[in-house]
């Protein structure tokens, strides 16, 4: 009897009400369906909003860097047009807001030959300082406020959600146009930074010297600059590398070295006081700054007359001396804290020479290499191989002088 009425009702078919049912549940899914879709669209514009706006942000501060001068002229990017300052730009249908909030800070050296010096802002900078040193360049991004986007290919529109990015650089006095990343501008499809093309071997006693893969190094021609003949000089060239194909020569680099004598007091520091910079050495693709130590110094002798001898005498009398304790020494590296790890054992300080404090330390000669300066106070002569490193000039190692014989 139960088996009949189940067939009978299966073959009497739905009631209204239960349709009406089917279609209510239908319909909430389909509205769950279209509100996740929504959401879906309107958290992949949000994530895509952040990107661009971090891109914006990048090229907003690659920009900054890739001025050509210092102080500002007539269709020239200077370094001193980098100021505080807001922009708009629109991208896939966003506008977005740039705003620049930007600190200028002064390099001010320390008083005492034992400080490092810092960077301190406009209320503090050196007398007579113009220009500032550094940049502190904030840039926030923002976007979103009141606009829509589409979902889909109908008219139908989400608002999208408010945000903003926010990225912060320093940005140097000394930076050039290649220091700035290479960017794309895809409006005219080309480098924002373009490459630069180079003419080499513009003095005829210059010779470059072959990197490999296509790239060379050459150096400009020697400025000296006497201060007292045949004693006191200094002499400035920079070395470039560029590369070279069948198109022509494209710059890559550009580094300033100094070679500077200087008449120097020798000083010994108390026990523990880190007194100098360790030489400034070439790692296979820039020079590394050293660091700090307890070492011999010098002072850079001075008189009356201004114009004795080289500015940059005061950082290589302190520095160029060998020896000393720092909390980066290695043992297995004996050149490390050497200015010229060719030296012969017998041109370097031992406990018979002078005080223990000396030991290790080169050797320090006054004019004609007639007296050792063994003693706090005494003056001796010294010869600097200085390479700029961050905007600064630093102690490198010493040349090295080599014999080439030629064959044919």
């Amino acid at each position: 009897m139960k088996t009949a009425q189940i067939k009978q009702r299966v073959l009497a078919g739905f009631t209204l009400l239960e349709v009406l049912i089917g279609m209510v549940i239908f319909a909430i899914g389909m509205l769950a369906l279209m509100q996740m879709q929504g959401n879906l669209s309107k958290s992949s514009a949000d994530g895509n909003a952040r990107s661009v706006a971090t891109n914006v942000a990048e090229e907003t501060i690659e920009a900054a860097r890739s001025f050509a001068q210092v102080t500002g002229g007539a269709g020239v990017q200077a370094f001193n047009n980098i100021v505080t300052g807001s922009a708009t730009t629109e991208r896939g249908g966003i506008n977005y807001t740039i705003n620049r909030t930007v600190t200028d800070y002064w390099y001010k050296a320390a008083t005492t030959i034992n400080g490092t010096g810092s960077f301190v802002k406009a209320a503090n900078k050196p007398a007579g300082a113009t220009d500032p040193d550094m940049k502190m360049l904030q840039v926030a991004v923002t976007w979103g406020v009141g606009q829509t986007f589409q979902i889909d290919q109908s008219q139908t529109s989400n608002t999208l959600s408010a945000g903003s990015i926010t990225l912060t650089d320093m940005i140097s006095s000394i930076t050039s146009p290649s220091g700035g990343k290479v960017l794309l501008n895809s409006s005219a499809n080309s480098l924002y930074g373009p490459p630069v093309d180079y003419s080499p071997g513009q003095n005829p006693d210059i010779v470059s010297i072959q990197l490999g893969e296509n790239r060379f190094k050459e150096s400009t021609k020697p400025l000296p600059k006497v201060y007292n003949a045949n004693e006191r000089v200094e002499t400035s060239f920079d070395v470039v590398t560029y590369s070279q194909d069948n198109a022509g020569a494209t710059f890559l680099r550009r580094e300033e070295f100094l070679a500077v004598a200087c008449e120097c007091k020798l000083r010994i520091p108390s026990t523990g006081t880190k007194s100098g910079m360790r030489p400034t050495l070439w790692n296979g693709n820039n020079y590394t700054e050293g660091e700090f130590v307890s070492k011999p110094y010098g002072e850079s002798v001075k008189d009356n007359n201004t114009n004795y001898q080289s500015e940059y005498c005061g950082v290589c009398c302190r520095d160029h001396h060998d020896g000393g304790t720092g909390t980066n020494d290695d043992a297995n590296d004996t050149g490390r804290a050497q200015y010229s790890p060719f030296k012969a054992s017998s041109e370097y300080m031992t406990s018979a020479d002078g005080p223990t404090t000396l030991v290790g330390d080169h050797k320090h000669y006054n004019i004609g290499g007639v007296g050792l300066a063994t003693a706090d106070g005494a003056t001796y002569f010294e010869a600097c191989r200085l390479v700029r490193k961050d905007g600064f000039f630093r102690v490198a190692q010493d040349l090295r002088q080599e014999g080439l014989n030629s064959f044919p």
